[in-house]
């Protein structure tokens, strides 16, 4: 409603409408502080928007998809095509590496669904802390050969039963080589190093996206609450 504060009709007052009930931040937050606490506590980033918006769309989960297929591929092309034997850590670096498809394949069943986005995020999260953790242990094994030591594995038990790759896919998933012999250099850093560094660039990836999906649903909740006007 408007208040005339003088005989001028120009000069009146907004007053917003404020109600009763237990959601006063609709009216205050907006306006006065710019950020509400129902909106999950952070101002909207742009960057977080646009990764939000894209992370509904099916295209970019299947880029996803490509991208592991284009690493799987490269590494089978070390393997056959310049004789490059992988490990054991090389082989759960792999299946890791697979985990990050899978992820991307869920996500890209129903990309507008919250839960499924949240579920292939988590299922990527998993598959990166697999793989980066595989691959500190093996950079750890290079480096104690390069210091004239002698890199060993551990047995290579296999994966489980129910997902036997090593039967599946043996090409594959099959270890070769000894854990920490590098034969291989692309810009004097091994293979390792270099899955290593675009494992990380992926767990950045993944940060950025879940923050965009925390902005997503405080922006959702918080213009529920403004419809109680």
């Amino acid at each position: 409603m408007n208040l005339e504060l003088s005989d001028n009709p120009r000069v009146t007052l907004a007053v917003r409408r404020v109600p009763l009930g237990p959601l006063p931040c609709q009216a205050c937050c907006p306006v006065v502080l710019r950020r509400c606490p129902f909106s999950l506590g952070f101002q909207e980033n742009v960057l977080l928007r646009f990764l939000g918006l894209l992370s509904m769309q099916r295209w970019p989960w299947l880029a996803l998809v490509g991208v592991v297929v284009l690493l799987e591929g490269g590494a089978l092309f070390l393997q056959h095509g310049l004789h490059v034997e992988p490990c054991n850590e090389c082989i759960y670096i792999r299946a890791g590496v697979a985990g990050v498809g899978v992820a991307g394949l869920i996500a890209a069943l129903a990309p507008r669904f919250i839960a499924l986005r949240l579920a292939a995020l988590a299922v990527w999260s998993g598959a990166l802390a697999w793989g980066l953790y595989r691959a500190n242990l093996l950079l750890n094994l290079e480096q104690i050969v390069r210091d004239g030591g002698q890199g060993s594995c551990a047995r290579f038990k296999g994966f489980p039963s129910w997902m036997p790759l090593e039967t599946w896919f043996p090409d594959m998933f099959e270890p070769r080589a000894m854990c920490g012999e590098v034969s291989w250099t692309f810009l004097g850093q091994s293979v390792t190093m270099w899955i290593w560094v675009t494992l990380w660039l992926m767990a950045l990836m993944v940060v950025l996206i879940l923050l965009a999906q925390w902005q997503l649903l405080g922006q959702s909740r918080a213009s529920g609450f403004r419809s109680y006007r």
